[in-house]
């Protein structure tokens, strides 16, 4: 668990970033969010399907307990984290989408999320007869990713020129969080890394890893979306809210049992970051390869 101060380092770091992620987002965006609607359901098709299926695989492959196994799928079945859309940011995609997206999939977690959990795993959390969904944790999603955002919106609306400045500094303390979250989970990891099982261990860090690779594919190749609409679904489907699993777990299981595998949506927060910060890497060098044939193009057209 995180002690007070580091809580209260990453929000702020996390908040400003956000007010940055809003700043970036201009209104013509938001119109083609809206008329665009095949990104949006596509990316609704895969967080809710492909991302359960694919846990559900990696529970079979790995052979992991009904306990471990029920709680990497409930994890599967939660909605999108805030998270993605600071990667989809960093990564040059659709923010606007994300940010949309991330709204939907936390408000229809009240009935998406158990009927996924029938529909995948009717022995999800054997301990349990009933998943609570706690409003709490899911009012704290939104404030936390749409106010900020909306206050980044106000700005741009307000003065361009002072969102530039804003989304420049936002951007900056959002590789500063970054940087806190790898220096406060490392040792967390390592200790894990210790005491429990590694079969569980790789499976929820394949979880988010192969949710980003195989939305990001089907995207872009089986869907023909853009480059930019694929990073950002991959993100949107591959971060998941790993708080809101815990909470949950922590609703609905004894209090032994959810100290044994609350571990897990933990370790699944720390290790999405990680696999969407080395996805994001790979998305702006592929960007860049993309740019040096077009550039040396160019430049031989030009007269001499």
């Amino acid at each position: 668990m995180l002690s007070q101060i580091e809580q209260v380092l990453l929000f702020i770091s996390f908040f400003c970033l956000m007010v940055g992620v809003g700043c970036s987002i201009e209104k013509a965006q938001l119109q083609s969010v809206w008329n665009d609607r095949r990104s949006f359901f596509w990316g609704l098709g895969q967080q809710y399907l492909l991302l359960p299926t694919l846990a559900c695989l990696l529970i079979l492959g790995f052979g992991l307990d009904p306990l471990a196994g029920g709680t990497l799928l409930l994890i599967a079945c939660c909605p999108g984290g805030t998270t993605s859309n600071m990667f989809t940011y960093f990564a040059r995609g659709n923010v606007s989408l994300s940010v949309f997206l991330t709204f939907t999939t936390t408000l229809a977690a009240f009935v998406v999320t158990p009927l996924l959990l029938m529909l995948f795993g009717s022995q999800l959390l054997s301990q349990s007869q009933q998943i609570q969904i706690p409003l709490q944790n899911l009012m704290v999603t939104l404030i936390a990713s749409l106010i900020p955002v909306a206050v980044g919106f106000a700005i741009r609306l307000k003065s361009e020129s002072l969102a530039l400045l804003t989304e420049k500094w936002g951007a900056r303390i959002g590789y500063l969080s970054i940087v806190l979250m790898v220096l406060i989970w490392y040792p967390k990891i390592y200790e894990i890394l210790q005491r429990q099982d590694l079969t569980v261990f790789a499976a929820t860090g394949l979880l988010s890893f192969s949710g980003i690779l195989f939305s990001f594919a089907f995207s872009r190749w089986a869907a023909r979306l853009s480059p930019e609409v694929a990073r950002t679904l991959s993100f949107e489907t591959g971060i998941q809210n790993a708080p809101l699993a815990f909470a949950m777990i922590t609703l609905n299981l004894p209090k032994e049992t959810a100290l044994a595998v609350g571990w897990i949506p933990l370790l699944y927060g720390a290790l999405s970051v990680g696999n969407a910060a080395l996805f994001t890497g790979l998305y702006l060098w592929a960007q860049k390869r993309q740019k040096l044939p077009a550039q040396a193009s160019e430049s031989e057209h030009l007269p001499a």
